[in-house]
């Protein structure tokens, strides 16, 4: 297998991180490991030379006053010079060699952001839902309001070992305002470290930004602030962003009720996370589930006897995916031949979103928040029954591409269909099986066509 080196694209990425952890360590006189598995040490002059071009200082910043771009990559003060040294970094044997043979090694990779861009974005918006109940008003919350109710949350409770929780009680007028929000240990700290300090990551700053921009636009949030006001006895209104219970029975991240009675319930996720749902497990039970709960079909008798009880998820991996979705993938296509088939296939593949993306609650809708200070915005999805008619709209195939994939493609064929599908076809769903440590994911991921044709609010963006 070929190590990853840093050239400048590597450079680039996350704000700059990667540079900036390059840059201390050369400054710091550190060896430096290579992708042939040599070490070499760079000259530390180079250390401010490398600063000054990125980021017009000697030194390196902090991570929250790096200039981004649209994409959270670096915009260094000097792109050229930056990219010239690069390619000859003097070393402290006399010799040069570009970025691009540095070993991107664990101290370089550190332990990422220190948080998980999702599960923050469940606290963020909280905050921000929770400030247009305080101020009564859609439109006039603002960024300050926000971090003012994460400042505010009482000091955490400790749910379990790696979970806590803050709590914050208030009033809105005449109305009693309970928010509470419950993270996991790491992200619940960096999140209100970040608050408090006044440095914040720039994805936080894009999330900040984009939960700003839907509670103020929110057709749904005017509606609960709508039936607040008007409701003129005293109200207890709780605002709860649980990423860490054991919610039963719902796929939501944000809750809010009104004296105990549901009203809206809202799931999280960040621009970049295209998940909404798995059953993850190498078993036949599990591929088994995953493809009945997702497709509404079952594996293929001669397929399922490349199963046994003994094997490892690695042969499972090697041995079994590839025939399982070649099998299935034949089996859906010979169905879709026919105009029957495709009318029993969109009710089954509807059916299988819905139960993923909601676990069958229609008062339930993902808001997908942009994680970009520079390109903010958010798009709120619905999956009620709207969705299934609209997919009615489509015919569809599947392909088999790669091995362990299976996607799903809508042709346009109904009017309101071409209206939202510009090209021939787009996908609407994908589904793999990959192995993340020593586990088998099996997931189902949306694809543009479903984030379109599910949206209640079309993006809003700034550039």
């Amino acid at each position: 297998m070929v190590e990853a080196g840093l050239p400048y694209s590597q450079l680039s990425k996350h704000a700059g991180i990667y540079l900036i952890r390059l840059i201390d360590k050369i400054a710091a006189g550190e060896p430096l490991q290579l992708v042939n598995g040599e070490t070499v040490t760079i000259n530390q002059e180079v250390a401010a030379e490398l600063s000054n071009a990125a980021f017009n200082s000697p030194t390196t910043p902090d991570i929250s006053d790096v200039e981004v771009d649209g994409t959270n990559k670096l915009t260094p003060t000097d792109d050229i010079i930056l990219k010239k040294l690069l390619l000859k970094l003097a070393t402290m044997d006399g010799n040069t060699l570009p970025s691009g043979d540095i070993l991107k090694s664990a101290g370089i990779k550190g332990s990422g952001k220190g948080f998980n861009t999702g599960n923050v974005a469940e606290g963020i918006l909280g905050a921000a839902v929770t400030a247009v109940f305080k101020k009564r008003k859609q439109g006039g919350v603002t960024q300050d309001d926000i971090i003012k109710i994460l400042k505010d949350l009482s000091k955490p409770t400790v749910l379990s070992k790696n979970a806590v929780s803050g709590f914050l009680d208030t009033n809105s007028e005449e109305d009693k305002l309970h928010f509470k929000l419950g993270l996991g240990r790491t992200d619940y700290q960096a999140l209100i470290k970040m608050i408090k300090s006044g440095k914040i990551h720039p994805e936080v700053q894009g999330l900040l930004g984009s939960a700003l921009q839907f509670v103020n636009t929110s057709s749904n949030i005017a509606q609960v602030l709508r039936y607040i006001i008007s409701d003129k006895k005293s109200n207890n209104i709780v605002v709860n962003s649980d990423g860490v219970s054991n919610n039963a029975g719902t796929k939501a991240d944000l809750f809010i009720e009104v004296d105990g009675t549901p009203i809206n319930l809202l799931s999280l996720k960040s621009s970049n996370v295209t998940q909404f749902g798995q059953a993850s497990g190498h078993k036949v039970k599990n591929m088994t589930n995953f493809f009945k709960g997702t497709l509404g079909v079952m594996i293929p008798a001669k397929t399922i006897k490349l199963f046994t009880d003994e094997q490892s998820m690695e042969e499972v991996k090697m041995h079994v995916v590839a025939p399982v979705y070649a099998s299935i993938t034949k089996q859906i296509q010979k169905e879709l031949s026919t105009d029957l088939g495709q009318a029993v296939f969109v009710d089954r593949l509807y059916d299988g979103i819905f139960l993923h993306a909601t676990n069958r609650d229609d008062k339930v809708n993902i808001v997908i928040l942009k994680n970009t200070p520079k390109a903010l915005g958010f798009t709120e999805l619905s999956f009620g029954p709207g969705l299934l008619e609209t997919m009615k709209q489509y015919d569809f195939e599947v392909v088999n591409e790669p091995s362990n994939y299976i996607k799903v493609y809508g042709i346009p064929k109904g009017p309101d269909a071409k209206k939202y599908t510009r090209t021939s076809k787009e996908m609407l769903v994908q589904l793999r099986s990959q192995s993340m440590g020593p586990t088998l994911r099996n997931v189902i991921e949306m694809g543009p066509l479903l984030k379109q044709i599910s949206q209640t609010k079309h993006d809003i963006e700034e550039d």
